[in-house]
């Protein structure tokens, strides 16, 4: 999701799930990798998700360089 209006520089990843009988096979990962690419393609140089700490996805994101901020 991108933010023209108001700040056309971010972009948001939030909302991905993977059914439970295919976790653990990187498709999270290959997914949040593809939405990435996509928006920094469109120009936004600020990249926002959202996950609660013990929810599997925030290790992801760590991993892909996102920053906690509280």
């Amino acid at each position: 999701e991108v933010f023209f209006k108001t700040e056309p520089h971010k972009g948001w990843t939030g909302g991905l799930g993977v059914l439970k009988e295919f976790r653990r096979k990187g498709i999270a990962t290959a997914l949040k990798i593809k939405a990435m690419e996509v928006l920094l393609k469109k120009g936004i140089t600020e990249l926002r998700t959202d996950n609660e700490e013990n929810n599997p996805m925030y290790k992801i994101n760590l991993a892909l360089g996102f920053q906690p901020v509280p």
